[in-house]
């Protein structure tokens, strides 16, 4: 895990490695082990670096090889790159070093593109080739790994976080311009990181799974070198006579080799282990591959209502790991919003983040790496609202006979107040006429959903704050569960085996039982990771936030009546917490985000003018 920036001019002008100091300045918690800047004429290439994999000097980037035919800025992490470089030096190819960037660059210039589709990990990365002036941008299938871009008729400027470019854009004499309708778009569907523009006109996000060619200047368009939809469509077929059986047998042997794959670092690794099914599958197929695993939770003082530490404790006494918890204290929030909002470079959908801050704070105190359950929800519909979409997938395909043994199922596992409440939502998809929203050609409706919620709305969320919050503590975060060989085998699923008789998640639970406890695998109370902002909001911390919404410019000025029908539903002990927590980061954010970022760039100047800070 590293940060990469890079200023390429387009005109062919010299490029400015003062600009490039200044990018790696305001993300240096990505890489404190090492940095490294290099001038290419037009291009500057910069690097830091958290040594995870051959951690000695030799792995300083921006790296070269093939004679200095090529160089690359790389950020993330190659988990096939052993087999990988035995593969290609058994065709000739020789390494000098023992890291995964090498083969990673090694493989590029060998097969172009097409290596890709070999590689299992995350990454976003810069790839020059001086000789032909030709610099390659691409982004892991998911975009794990983030990268985020600006282009203006001279240049093209590119770096791991938002503040990167900022800072660019602030050396040059540039000012950030907040994009109006990102800020409205966000206050009313919490929508971020599915939108191109980023908070700031002009900074866009690169898209997931895409590559850009830029040569001799000219810029070529996206090319998109994952198709998900088409694999998961082969893969269908492939197992058109399979029985959930088998199909849970092999989605076991896939989590257990991804898992293995996930393991491999030079430094410790840890579990981030909240309880649920997705990351007690982490941890315990994690523990077979990792000697003394130690796992990590976050818990609140307001009660059991809040917390599954007593789930995560089952978990690390069958597996025999080591747990640490820590306790988060709503009193601290607005001391500690800021800095995790720096961190994000844009406002989150919901106060997640704050636990989850917490969660890596207490791990980077003992391991450099962790893995977590992210991915899980989205892959196998985990979520109470995919019921719904599923009922009314089945009563739109004609299926009535299966839209009643599904409701019956729910009825059975979760009670007749959510099977009410069940019917209840099919109505408002009906009267939405969610089907028209569908993509074409679309026959299932979870599935369809599903697909969205991986590559547009939620997972890249999640995705981001996973970044932000452990490089915020400079340590990597990996996603086992979004190996590509399992996102592609969840989506090849029937939306019958996501969501079985009763159950959510169970091609998954299928996978696991026998291999979690039964009260891990089979359980019906699932939390989602909430936060007691509403018992927050009756002591102290209510009026504080009500004056800061009302007294925001920001509000007032893009989003005056979203500010009094929020604050004129909210009493202290009910509401849209929601929309309450959207504008209360909105507003924390604006006030704080751009402040710190000319701080911190007024300390670099001081750095390089050899004076101390």
């Amino acid at each position: 895990m590293c940060g990469i920036a890079g200023v390429l001019r387009l005109d062919g002008g010299p490029s400015n490695p003062e600009a490039v100091h200044a990018m790696l300045h305001v993300m240096r918690h990505r890489g404190p082990d090492d940095r490294d800047v290099r001038s290419f004429g037009p291009l500057t290439l910069g690097h830091l670096r958290l040594s995870i994999i051959a951690p000695s000097p030799a792995g300083r980037q921006p790296m070269s090889c093939d004679g200095q035919r090529a160089w690359v800025s790389y950020n993330g992490e190659l988990y096939n790159y052993l087999e990988l470089r035995e593969e290609m030096r058994a065709r000739g190819v020789r390494f000098a070093t023992e890291t995964d960037t090498e083969v990673f660059l090694a493989a590029c210039l060998e097969s172009g593109t097409e290596a890709f589709v070999r590689f299992n990990g995350m990454w976003a990365a810069a790839i020059w080739e001086p000789h032909s002036r030709h610099l390659l941008l691409c982004r892991d299938r998911l975009g794990i790994k983030p990268l985020y871009y600006y282009q203006d008729g001279k240049h093209l400027v590119f770096a791991s976080e938002v503040k990167g470019v900022l800072a660019w854009m602030r050396h040059t004499g540039m000012v950030p311009t907040l994009s109006v309708e990102s800020a409205r778009t966000y206050l009313g569907s919490g929508l971020v990181d599915g939108l191109d523009e980023t908070f700031f006109e002009g900074i866009r996000r690169f898209p997931a799974g895409n590559v850009l060619h830029v040569r001799d200047g000219r810029v070529g368009e996206f090319e998109c070198w994952w198709d998900v939809e088409k694999r998961a469509t082969i893969l269908r077929q492939e197992r058109i006579d399979c029985t959930p059986d088998s199909l849970a047998e092999e989605l076991h042997f896939l989590l257990a080799d991804a898992m293995r794959l996930h393991s491999r670092a030079d430094v410790p690794v840890g579990v981030c282990l909240s309880g649920g099914l997705d990351s007690s599958a982490v941890a315990a197929h994690a523990a077979p591959c990792i000697s003394g695993l130690e796992t990590f939770t976050s818990a609140f003082p307001e009660g059991e209502e809040w917390n599954e530490t007593s789930h995560a404790a089952v978990v690390n006494e069958r597996f025999g790991l080591q747990g640490h918890t820590c306790m988060v204290d709503g009193s601290t929030l607005f001391e500690t919003l800021p800095k995790i909002l720096w961190h994000l470079d844009e406002p989150s959908l919901a106060l997640g983040v704050f636990p989850q801050w917490h969660v890596m704070e207490l791990a980077s105190n003992n391991v450099t790496v962790v893995m977590d359950g992210q991915g899980g929800d989205e892959l196998f519909a985990g979520y109470d609202p995919y019921v719904a979409v599923l009922l009314y997938s089945k009563l739109m395909s004609g299926d009535i006979l299966g839209y009643r043994e599904t409701l019956r199922g729910f009825h059975r596992n979760y009670g007749p107040h959510r099977a009410m409440a069940l019917g209840r939502e099919v109505k408002d998809l009906y009267l939405a006429r969610a089907w028209e929203s569908a993509p074409e050609n679309a026959t299932e409706l979870l599935n369809a959903r599903l697909h969205q919620e991986l590559k547009r709305t939620r997972l890249p969320a999640l995705l981001r704050y996973e970044d932000r919050l452990s490089m915020a503590f400079s340590i990597e975060s990996r996603v086992p569960l979004l190996d590509y060989r399992l996102v592609e085998f969840a989506l090849s699923l029937p939306e019958s085996l996501k969501m079985g008789p009763g159950w959510s998640k169970y091609a998954l639970r299928l996978a696991l039982d026998g291999h979690l406890p039964d009260s891990i695998v089979w359980r019906k109370d699932k939390k989602g990771f909430p936060t007691p902002l509403v018992e927050w909001m009756k002591g102290s911390m209510g009026p504080r936030v009500r004056e800061l919404i009302q007294s925001s410019e920001l509000l007032d000025s893009i989003a005056p009546d979203l500010v009094k029908t929020t604050l004129a539903e909210w009493d202290g002990a009910s509401g849209n917490e929601w929309r309450l927590w959207r504008l209360l980061s909105l507003e924390v954010w604006h006030a704080s985000y751009l402040s710190r970022l000319d701080r911190e760039l007024i300390s670099v100047q001081v750095v390089n003018n050899g004076e101390d800070t």
